[in-house]
């Protein structure tokens, strides 16, 4: 319900993804969007077909690190300014996978330890944010690759040619340019907006891993786990994001509850 409760409430202007909740619209709307969504699952919870319902939707958002992976990736997300974001799609080199293997490192650490130092070189600390995980090939397993987004403070690095070139040429050179695939679709970072959808599909190799009978649920040998990595400022930012907007949440539920004379559905109990 928190989710639900920022994406309606930016409707509203009252939550800009990167910059969190803005008080003063959470205020003044914060408790009707509350009231609403209730009204809206107990329309469901009515419905007599509807009966397996998650609970852990009706009750109070957990506290940051009480949250599942999941919600935490989704949540990177939101904490991402729209206009400096865009999703990437990168193949790693294969004497990049080849070392990390022999030296039985994670793919996912090892890379956000290459792609942290070239570009806080490139962009200078705290002028960037990333986040993506990593995923085989079933035709060849050593042909890795990871789908993820990125944020650069200036937007310029994206739209000026010149600098969109150093700024993909350092990736690239993080983790090797000899691909399998050829130079030009070793990076692919579309200017197309986000939702949720993107955060799915880069999982979606996780959730079939999870399935997969081959490697007991565990990540492969050539991927190591963990399986995904961001950078430390996104975060902390994401986490202080969250907590922000968990407590307006709460204050939104506390004061529907209080102005509307207290809230009588099944949610109002729990």
């Amino acid at each position: 319900m928190c989710l639900e409760f920022i994406e309606n409430l930016t409707n509203f202007g009252g939550f800009k993804p990167g910059a969190g909740i803005n008080p003063l619209v959470s205020r003044v709307r914060g408790p009707s969007i509350y009231l609403e969504m209730c009204r809206k699952l107990d329309d469901v919870t009515d419905d007599p077909y509807n009966t397996t319902l998650d609970e852990n939707r009706l009750r109070k958002p957990k506290a940051w690190r009480y949250t599942t992976h999941l919600f935490r990736d989704i949540m990177r997300l939101h904490a991402c300014y729209e206009d400096r974001t865009r999703p990437f799609s990168l193949w790693f080199g294969n004497k990049f996978v080849a070392d990390a293997i022999d030296t039985q490192k994670a793919i996912a650490p090892w890379a956000r330890r290459r792609l942290n130092d070239r570009l806080r070189r490139l962009l200078g600390q705290g002028n960037y944010a990333f986040w993506f995980t990593v995923e085989g090939t079933p035709e060849n397993k050593r042909a890795i690759h990871a789908h993820g987004i990125l944020e650069v403070t200036d937007p310029v690095w994206w739209e000026d040619k010149k600098k969109y070139r150093k700024l993909r040429d350092s990736i690239r050179y993080a983790v090797g340019t000899d691909t399998p695939v050829q130079p030009s679709h070793q990076l692919d970072t579309p200017a197309t907006p986000m939702d949720q959808g993107w955060i799915t599909y880069c999982r979606k190799y996780r959730l079939s891993r999870l399935r997969s009978e081959d490697y007991g649920g565990t990540p492969p040998p050539e991927i190591g786990y963990p399986t995904r990595a961001s950078s430390g400022g996104l975060g902390r930012r994401t986490s202080d994001i969250y907590e922000q907007c968990r407590s307006e949440f709460l204050w939104a539920k506390k004061t529907a509850e209080q102005k509307y004379g207290g809230y009588k559905g099944p949610i109002a109990a729990l």
